[in-house]
């Protein structure tokens, strides 16, 4: 079978084949030949390879601080938007517990059934709806006076109670996911 034309082109340019000047332009492993370097410019030529190293250096540094920063930022926004979702409702919660105080005090005043039923059933609702919300209440009777939850009004000298107790509560504290919205206001015992 006769070779075409295509193939009888390249085969005149294999090693064996090339020509004498272009056999001595493929040394050092297939590069082209290089002109021998005086040491000044090879000192040079290594000062700026050294400077070139710094540089990437630099800059691998600058970007690695910068991937740290995002992570960091990526980070204090995830943080930041959980606490918007697990208390943004705290200023509204804060508002609607006078309200809640109210009603309590109308159930403790009203004489009316009828109208006492529909006070405890409005209190109902809206204390369910506060809890749907992780907003609960705490009443101290009793207990310690803390600081952290309570404030103290008065004090009153009290044989029947331990020391530092709450013996009366004007009004009770809430929780929004165990964040204090607002402190009892609680009257504490005192020793003899």
């Amino acid at each position: 079978m006769p070779k075409n034309d295509s193939q009888n082109k390249w085969e005149q340019f294999t090693d064996d084949n090339l020509p004498p000047h272009e056999e001595e332009q493929i040394d050092n492993a297939g590069l082209p030949p290089q002109d021998k370097k005086t040491p000044e410019e090879i000192t040079l030529l290594e000062n700026e390879l050294d400077q070139a190293k710094l540089l990437v250096q630099s800059k691998q540094n600058d970007y690695l601080r910068v991937m740290a920063e995002m992570d960091n930022l990526r980070r204090l926004t995830q943080r930041e938007v959980e606490q918007a979702h697990k208390f943004g409702i705290e200023k509204f919660a804060r508002e609607l517990l006078p309200v809640v105080d109210s009603l309590e005090k109308s159930l403790e005043h009203a004489t009316d059934a009828n109208l006492k039923q529909g006070v405890q059933m409005t209190l109902d609702l809206l204390l369910a709806a506060l809890r749907k919300h992780h907003v609960t209440v705490v009443d101290p009777m009793g207990k310690p006076f803390d600081p952290s939850q309570h404030e103290a009004v008065s004090t009153i000298p009290s044989a029947e109670h331990p020391h530092n107790t709450v013996i009366q509560v004007l009004q009770k504290a809430y929780l929004l996911n165990d964040r204090l919205v607002r402190p009892a206001l609680v009257v504490v015992s005192s020793a003899n």
